[in-house]
C-alpha cells in the first residue's frame, strides 16, 4: 500500500515552486489521499521564505473545504497577525499520474508547543498566556460571516465555548482547560440562543460518550479516567463547563510520561476485562 501514497513528485513539485526549486523536503504526513511536507530553499533575496509547509490533498478528498479552509486561515492571519502562518499560495497540481491536487504553501512556524511548556510556566504566565489566547479568538469572533449583517459570525462563539468541553481530554493539561473556560465565559454573548446552543451541544457530546464508555473505545475511557481524578463535576452554569471544588487544591496535570501510562494502564484493563468475559462466556456454552 506505500506506493499508493501520495508524494512531492517531480511533476508537482515543478508546478508549485517553478523555477525555484527546493534543495531538499522532508515529510510530516503520508497518506493515499494527502501529504504535508517542509521544503528547504536556498537564501535568496527575490524568495519571501527559505522554509515552508506545503499541504497536498487529493481532488477526489472534499475540495471545497480544502479551499475554504485556506482562504479562512489568510483572513485569519490578517485579523491577528504574528499568530497564524502565512498563506504563500494555494492552487491546483497534477502529479506524474495525472492525478489532481489541492495545494497549500504556509509559512513554517518553529517552537515549543504549549503543551509541553505549560508544567514549566508560572501561574502568572498561564494566565498570561490564556488571556492573549482569548483576545485572539475574541478578535477572530468579531469577523461578520456575511456583509452588512454585523451579528452573523463565521462561528458562533457560544459553539466554540462549549467544544472546550470535548478537547480537555485530549490535552493533558486540566488546569489549562478550567483557565481557558474561566476567560472565556466573559467573551460570549448570554444571549438566549447562545445559551441553548451550548446546552444542546453539552447534551448530545455527554449521550454519545455514556454510549462510547460502555464500549471499548478507547477515547472515551481516557476523557473519563481523567475526569475522575481531576475530581471533575459539571456546573449549574452551562458556560463554566466542568469545574471542581477549590478544596480538592490544585488540578493534577500530567506529564507526557504520566500520562502515556494513564493511556497504557487503561488498555491493560480493558484488554483484561475482554479476555474475562471471554472466559465467563465459554464456561458458560460448555456447561
Amino acid at each position: 500500500m506505500a506506493d499508493r501514497d501520495v508524494k512531492p513528485d517531480d511533476c508537482l513539485l515543478t508546478h508549485i515552486f517553478t523555477d525555484n526549486q527546493p534543495n531538499s523536503i522532508s515529510i510530516f504526513l503520508q497518506e493515499w489521499d494527502k501529504c504535508v511536507f517542509e521544503a528547504k530553499f536556498p537564501k535568496n533575496p527575490q524568495n519571501d521564505y527559505t522554509t515552508c509547509v506545503v499541504r497536498l490533498e487529493s481532488e477526489d478528498e472534499k475540495p471545497k473545504n480544502f479551499a475554504m479552509i485556506a482562504a479562512m486561515q489568510r483572513i485569519a492571519a490578517t485579523i491577528i497577525p504574528g499568530l497564524v502562518p502565512k498563506t504563500y499560495q494555494v492552487g491546483k497540481a497534477v502529479n506524474a499520474q495525472g492525478r489532481m491536487f489541492h495545494f497549500s504553501v504556509v509559512e513554517l512556524v518553529e517552537g515549543d508547543l504549549l503543551e509541553d511548556a505549560w508544567q514549566l510556566m508560572s501561574a502568572g504566565e498561564q494566565s498570561s498566556a490564556v488571556a492573549d489566547l482569548v483576545e485572539a479568538l475574541q478578535k477572530l469572533h468579531s469577523l461578520a460571516g456575511i456583509l452588512d449583517w454585523e451579528l452573523a459570525g463565521f462561528y458562533p462563539p457560544s459553539y466554540e465555548l462549549g467544544l472546550q468541553d470535548t478537547y480537555f481530554c485530549t490535552d493533558r493539561h486540566v488546569s489549562f482547560y478550567l483557565l481557558l473556560k474561566e476567560h472565556m465565559k466573559n467573551i460570549v454573548p448570554r444571549s438566549s440562543s447562545q445559551i441553548a446552543l451550548v446546552q444542546a451541544n453539552a447534551l448530545i457530546y455527554e449521550s454519545q460518550q455514556r454510549k462510547l464508555s460502555n464500549d471499548t473505545n478507547i477515547s472515551s475511557h481516557i476523557r473519563k479516567r481523567v475526569m475522575e481524578n481531576s475530581k471533575l463535576t459539571r456546573d449549574n452554569d452551562p458556560y463554566v463547563g466542568w469545574t471542581r471544588s477549590s478544596q480538592d487544591g490544585p488540578p493534577p496535570d500530567y506529564s507526557s510520561a504520566a500520562f502515556q501510562k494513564l493511556v497504557d494502564d487503561l488498555v491493560e484493563e480493558m484488554l483484561a476485562r475482554r479476555k474475562l468475559k471471554a472466559e465467563l462466556n465459554s464456561t458458560a456454552q460448555s456447561q
